[in-house]
């Protein structure tokens, strides 16, 4: 599976009770993203030989990339939401 039909299903909810938690703040995060994505597709995100926090934010990076590229397709909708005290992207399905 590659990384943007991943993001799509990583975007559904899974349960009454994610659609609840995830239409409160409006969507998920990117690190929310990532963090539902297939454990195989993550390990080959973060794979390098630079240090972990690097290898992390750039796997991050290229999520939000992805998330981007389905943003400008129409299947995705980005919303800026306050949660807790910082101001954050959310994503979801369009």
């Amino acid at each position: 599976m590659n990384l943007e039909d991943a993001i799509i299903e990583a975007l559904r909810p899974r349960s009454r009770l994610a659609v609840l938690r995830d239409w409160y703040p409006g969507g998920l995060t990117v690190l929310q993203v990532f963090e539902r994505l297939p454990s195989d597709l993550k390990q080959t995100l973060v794979a390098g030989e630079t240090e972990p926090r690097e290898r992390r934010k750039n796997a991050l990076n290229q999520v939000a990339r992805a998330l981007f590229v389905h943003i400008d397709a129409g299947l995705v909708r980005r919303k800026r939401t306050r949660v807790r005290t910082s101001m954050v992207d959310v994503y979801r399905l369009a």
